[in-house]
């Protein structure tokens, strides 16, 4: 599947599989509050290029199993904000030049490496529920660099909101 421009999949119910691999589309719309994408199946979205614009996959619902291996999203980044990735997530070799915010995301089993997506995930300003999520998802599979380095990243975001909340007036 090839779009040069924008493709919309707003509000589509996929009952089975959604199949996207090897696909090129220059900005992706798969969702928002008002027009939720789902697919019921699997989300095959393996080494697809989202070039050069966004990739917002916002209140997008993957009941089954999901892979974004391999997938290229351009300077714009790609979105998961509010999606719910109930099965399975892999990320693994995944190559954003921009920010890839997990923000508000369900994802219960997520596969990735840390090294691959750290920068683009910092670039889009987690909140401490993602790096915890990231910190246990690394726990899980072993990575110790990935553990010690979203522990640190996670405690300078506790930093942080700790010292932005005001003093208490006597």
């Amino acid at each position: 599947m090839q779009i040069p421009s924008t493709g919309s999949f707003r509000g589509c119910h996929f009952e089975g599989d959604a199949e996207f691999r090897f696909c090129r589309i220059g900005e992706a719309n798969f969702g928002d509050k008002n027009n939720v994408t789902v697919i019921s199946g699997i989300g095959d979205f393996r080494s697809c290029t989202f070039l050069p614009g966004r990739a917002n996959f916002e209140y997008i619902v993957l009941r089954g199993e999901s892979s974004f291996v391999d997938t290229t999203f351009g300077r714009a980044g790609a979105s998961f904000r509010f999606a719910h990735l109930a099965g399975t997530a892999d990320f693994n070799y995944v190559n954003s030049q921009g920010p890839l915010d997990l923000n508000h995301t369900y994802i219960p089993a997520l596969r990735f490496q840390w090294q691959n997506i750290r920068d683009a995930v910092v670039d889009a300003h987690p909140d401490t529920r993602t790096y915890a999520m990231l910190n246990a998802q690394s726990k899980a599979s072993g990575d110790l660099e990935g553990v010690r380095d979203t522990s640190f990243l996670l405690e300078r975001e506790r930093y942080r909101a700790l010292m932005s909340s005001s003093l208490p007036d006597f």
